[in-house]
């Protein structure tokens, strides 16, 4: 019927991929977007690169995710799970990372795709530390710690020489973890709390996170801040080049001209090479 047809449009497209794919057909699949005759929007993408990912064709899949990145799809949540999925089947948990990083809203799918992918035994590459202390930054900057929680589970049943940078991420989403608790029980955070918190999130590189924690420790519980608080979000911002902010906040506050925060930040210059007359 579908060869017959003298006009295909998406939908038919789509249904004949994505049935192929469902199917247990993927190469017929992935040979039809081949053919396609009309531009492919993100269903079909998804399809294709599920495709890919149930033929462990990562090449074929680096390519379709190139075309979606050219049609504006690559950020697509449809898209970007599967090309999540598919890289993590393909042993390729770094490119993984990067896409799910991309994902203008990642959802409970997403996170899957990334556990589900780390956990599963048919992959052909193990995840690296880095992948592992990557995507628990993901979790603990997100408040995501029941998906920490499972990848946690996951490292304490395969991984007997866990390395230090994976037990330093798993220490600051525990921090996350104790605070959303906090918060849960309706427990009010002291000064000591949020040194505690915006420390995690220096160490983990949780730059956005660590700014917002600061922000509502002022703001919210109206706990003034002092140096230690100050060095910690001046180092955070400072080293992650955002000095401009670094600056206001500075600026903002009376202890923010103590000489220990305006260290951290003639560090910031320093590393960023810019110019040190914002010390003045």
């Amino acid at each position: 019927m579908f060869n017959g047809m003298s006009e295909r449009n998406l939908i038919t497209w789509f249904a004949m991929i994505s049935g192929y794919n469902q199917g247990g057909k993927p190469i017929m699949a992935a040979k039809l977007l081949s053919q396609i005759q009309v531009e492919p929007n993100e269903y079909i993408f998804a399809s294709a690169i599920s495709a890919c990912a149930s033929l462990l064709a990562s090449r074929l899949g680096e390519q379709i995710h190139a075309w979606a990145v050219k049609l504006g799809y690559s950020s697509n949540s449809f898209v970007s799970n599967s090309l999540v999925s598919m890289y993590m089947k393909c042993g390729q948990s770094r490119e993984a990372l990067t896409t799910f990083s991309g994902t203008a809203e990642p959802n409970s799918v997403s996170y899957n795709a990334l556990i589900m992918g780390i956990m599963a035994k048919e992959i052909s590459v193990m995840p690296d530390d880095f992948t592992y202390t990557s995507v628990l930054a993901v979790c603990a900057g997100l408040a995501s710690i029941p998906h920490g929680k499972q990848i946690h589970s996951h490292l304490i049943r395969t991984r007997l020489d866990k390395d230090v940078t994976v037990c330093n991420a798993l220490v600051n989403m525990k921090a996350v973890e104790i605070f959303e608790q906090m918060k849960e029980r309706g427990i009010n955070p002291d000064s000591v709390t949020f040194i505690r918190l915006i420390s995690a999130c220096n160490h983990a590189w949780l730059v956005d996170k660590g700014q917002e924690y600061f922000n509502s420790m002022v703001d919210i519980y109206v706990i003034a801040p002092d140096v230690e608080h100050f060095s910690c979000l001046i180092d955070l911002l400072g080293r992650a080049g955002r000095l401009k902010e670094a600056e206001e906040y500075r600026d903002k506050f009376p202890s923010g001209h103590d000489s220990i925060i305006l260290g951290c930040l003639l560090s910031a210059c320093r590393l960023h090479g810019d110019i040190i007359t914002r010390l003045i």
